[in-house]
């Protein structure tokens, strides 16, 4: 979504816009390892302002359902000198 506007989250950072996670949910449903290929897709699936809620569901080379994040929600914020704007 970002890179869709020709930023990067680098970019973003350098400009001092933070995008810190305030919630995540996890489910693992198969194990997989590090070395495994995996299949990530990635919802959007509400934006509220400036909050954005993702979630993203992986799928292991056979095509099997191994893991879903629910509702990671990112905030978009400014960093300033010793706070931070909503």
């Amino acid at each position: 979504m970002v890179r869709s506007f020709s930023l990067s989250f680098a970019q973003l950072e350098k400009q001092g816009i933070l995008l810190p996670a305030v919630s995540l949910s996890t489910e693992f449903i198969h194990s997989y390892s590090f070395d495994d290929t995996i299949e990530i897709e990635i919802c959007v699936d509400q934006v509220l302002g400036s909050i954005n809620y993702f979630s993203n569901t992986k799928y292991d080379q056979e095509k099997h359902f191994v893991h879903l994040s629910k509702s990671d929600s990112l905030l978009y914020v400014q960093r300033r000198k010793k706070s931070f704007v909503v």
